[in-house]
């Protein structure tokens, strides 16, 4: 039996770093996920100021889904320091964030 449990043991610490590999292949490496189990997406942030982001928003898949400015909508106090920890996802057009604003090319 011990010897069974232990070949198990092996078999999920191998795939578990197959699967941090294939990771690491497909998506950028200091891109920050966005989302939980049932899907999100990578986000890679550059220039970011009070009133907009630059960023790169990337499918699970590691292909880009958004690239470029995304400008600050509504008027919503929210700083650059803050901005990326409030970030809560992306709908296809919208960075949104947990501050009741969002960003919009």
């Amino acid at each position: 039996m011990k010897i069974v449990l232990a070949i198990l043991i092996w078999m999920f610490v191998i795939a578990c770093k197959q699967d941090r590999e294939q990771r690491l292949k497909n998506d950028p490496n200091n891109a920050i996920w966005i989302g939980g189990a049932d899907g999100g997406c990578w986000i890679q942030y550059g220039v970011i100021t009070d009133s907009s982001i630059e960023a790169t928003i990337f499918h699970e898949n590691g292909e880009v889904w958004e690239k470029g400015i995304l400008k600050k909508q509504g008027n919503c106090k929210i700083s650059k320091e803050t901005l990326g920890k409030t970030i809560t996802g992306f709908d296809g057009e919208n960075l949104l964030t947990s501050e009741r604003c969002s960003f919009r090319k």
